[in-house]
């Protein structure tokens, strides 16, 4: 069946925007023809900096005709006394193009089924087209012109063709056609291509690999081929030279060897956070003066040189701050740092360093490592923001500070505390000590972060968190799932934040950032499960590694229906009695009146509040309801059995919130 090929041109993208606008594209498509009764059979899509392409096969050549039952006025007002059409009947016939003998009436109205002849799939393909970049949303945007569509990047042209013919569609000015362009600089001419067949053979001939896979192996073999070392190959940076180049070339280059006294840090952020550059190591695993660069034109020789130039003014300019930075002490940035706001109404950076010294040794001591070391770390963690080299490469925060630390004699568990709290993939699994106190670090920093900017009322809202607050969550909470044997409890810990930042408990406001982070940290649990435990009443959701664990009983426990029916009797009836206004004493076990209800309450008196102490209620829970009315008349008597009923509920609901389990 016809084939409809789309190719989006436009500036380059961002690397990052690349894989989702792709995405975004061929979904659109889709969903906008099966809506059309235009279901497509299969997809491929590719994409490159400088384009994005989806074919889409197994498209009907135009929609099949089809009937709309459309409802006309009431029955009543259609028809004249003699039973000739009324004037209301008229006007609907005419506007639906049906002769009044044609209708019915079904109940109060008049009804006609209306014939509507399909529409062409070039047609509608470009309608879904258009539709579709429409709805397409990137982190920035911008608008180029006099129009106001915004876009990632300026559109430049359109390859729309269906079944091997254009497909008309004029989009913000740009005219589309059948005609795609080679690599910007070596092949700038357009060329025709009305199948996705002859769109890559003429792209390939032009020094464009529309296939991420195929550039992914280029740049993986390159660099391994053309490295006198082992090049470090970190997936995230491949992944950003994949969508950086449209014909990826692997090109080695060198710099000058006196640049390697400085910290391996700086030479690994200059090459690969700066320059996109892969690092080349020696067969001991140390920094060479070699680097692999991902070339996507040009000659060899040129974009060698001048590769090594810039590399080497960026090299220069951070082996002058290395110096500079020598002359002071890591005490000396910490000190510099008072000058330096950290936000107005909560102090300078060096406020903040006291408030994570003190959080810090506090997570240690509940941990049980050295709080001493623990507190020194959080106290130094934010010194290197002074550092005239983080000031120039500021992705060095943290890591320059680790260096600076054992240049200065700190012991090297705090110096990889204070190196990585940025990071606590680098600490987890927990460990060793210093991986220990790296999280009390991380954790400090994030939760020092939240009491701070909550506690002054600054919580993100929709999707504006312009101080990283949601990822601060994120964090947290990976920390405390990941390190499972701490027990952290970061309900307890942003108390003591809040307090050291001098402002309200910010748990209530926490809870619902947690909430809403649990949901993407545990998607392996039904969504339903889930929120039955983070309803419950004993604060759970600030233990994570709790919650997790009692996820996984509910999991067991929500397979049976009846057990599950019977932990929602005792709060489903407390609900309903205070609802009505009635007020519900203490226990009164005496005045029960009901063998049953004393069963149950000695069995709950002598029970814990786990999964097994419930399974073990469940039935004197159930003998009790089915054998004794609560709203007895005696006001004693009803008091006693309600007071029974709510502690019994209570339990259930610190527990979970059982009602919130959905049964099949």
């Amino acid at each position: 069946m016809p084939e409809l090929l789309v190719e989006i041109g436009c500036e380059e993208l961002p690397a990052s925007f690349v894989p989702t606008a792709l995405a975004d594209l061929r979904q659109g498509l889709i969903e906008r023809l099966t809506e059309a009764s235009l279901a497509p059979t299969g997809a491929k899509a590719y994409a490159t900096p400088r384009r994005l392409i989806v074919s889409l096969d197994g498209i009907a050549e135009r929609q099949e005709d089809y009937s709309k039952e459309v409802r006309g006025p009431a029955a009543k007002a259609a028809y004249q006394a003699d039973g000739a059409p009324a004037g209301p009947l008229l006007g609907f016939c005419k506007s639906q193009g049906v002769d009044p003998d044609n209708v019915r009436i079904v109940g109060d109205y008049i009804y006609v089924d209306k014939h509507i002849p399909g529409r062409s799939t070039a047609e509608i393909a470009a309608e879904a087209l258009e539709a579709t970049l429409r709805g397409m949303t990137f982190d920035k945007t911008m608008r180029w012109g006099s129009g106001r569509f915004r876009f990632a990047r300026p559109l430049r042209w359109i390859l729309l063709a269906f079944n091997g013919k254009l497909a008309p569609l004029t989009f913000e000015g740009v005219v589309a056609g059948t005609a795609s362009r080679g690599h910007r600089f070596e092949h700038p001419k357009p060329f025709e291509a009305v199948t996705l067949g002859a769109l890559i053979a003429g792209l390939n001939g032009r020094m464009v690999e529309p296939d991420a896979d195929i550039r992914r192996s280029r740049i993986l073999d390159g660099a391994i081929s053309v490295a006198d070392g082992t090049p470090d190959l970190p997936p995230a940076l491949v992944e950003e030279n994949v969508y950086l180049t449209e014909w990826p070339t692997a090109l080695q280059g060198e710099f000058d060897p006196s640049f390697l006294s400085l910290p391996e840090p700086v030479l690994i952020t200059v090459m690969a956070k700066h320059e996109k550059f892969f690092p080349v190591r020696d067969a001991e695993g140390k920094i060479t003066n070699r680097f692999v660069s991902i070339r996507n034109g040009g000659q060899d020789d040129a974009v060698r040189k001048g590769n090594e130039w810039v590399i080497g003014c960026r090299f220069n300019d951070a082996r002058f701050f290395f110096e500079e930075d020598r002359k002071r002490s890591l005490l000396d940035f910490l000190e510099a740092t008072r000058e330096m706001t950290y936000q107005e109404k909560l102090g300078s950076v060096r406020d903040r360093a006291d408030r994570l010294s003190e959080l810090a040794a506090s997570i240690a001591t509940k941990v049980g490592i050295d709080f001493e070391k623990a507190r020194q770390a959080g106290l130094l963690a934010k010194a290197d923001l002074s550092s005239g080299l983080v000031g120039e490469l500021a992705n060095l925060q943290g890591q320059i500070g680790g260096v600076y630390a054992l240049r200065d004699g700190v012991h090297p568990d705090v110096a990889h505390a204070i190196s990585t709290h940025y990071d606590p993939q680098a600490n987890l699994p927990a460990d060793t000590e210093a991986k220990k106190l790296g999280l009390c670090v991380t954790l400090a920093d994030q939760l020092d972060k939240l009491a701070g900017y909550l506690g002054l009322d600054m919580a993100p809202s929709g999707s504006s968190d312009p101080y990283g607050l949601r990822r601060a969550t994120a964090l947290s909470l990976e920390i405390a799932l990941n390190w499972p044997e701490a027990e952290l409890n970061l309900g307890t810990l942003a108390r003591q934040a809040s307090s050291l930042c001098g402002l309200e408990d910010i748990r209530l406001v926490f809870r619902e950032l947690l909430i809403q982070r649990l949901g993407l940290a545990l998607t392996e649990y039904r969504p339903d499960l889930l929120a039955a435990v983070t309803e419950a009443t004993d604060g759970v959701v600030f233990r994570p590694s709790e919650l997790r664990k009692r996820v996984q009983e509910i999991t067991g426990l929500a397979q049976d229906a009846a057990f599950v029916q019977t932990m929602t009797r005792c709060p489903n009836l407390i609900a309903s009695v205070e609802k009505k206004g009635v007020e519900i004493g203490g226990r009164n076990d005496a005045a029960l009146d009901s063998p049953e209800g004393l069963a149950l309450a000695q069995l709950f008196d002598t029970t814990g509040t786990g999964a097994t102490s419930l399974r073990e209620l469940a039935g004197p829970i159930d003998a009790f309801f089915d054998s004794t009315m609560m709203m007895v008349e005696d006001h004693d008597t009803r008091q006693a059995r309600l007071a029974l009923v709510s502690s019994v509920a209570d339990r259930i609901l610190a527990y979970a919130d059982f009602s919130r389990i959905e049964q099949s």
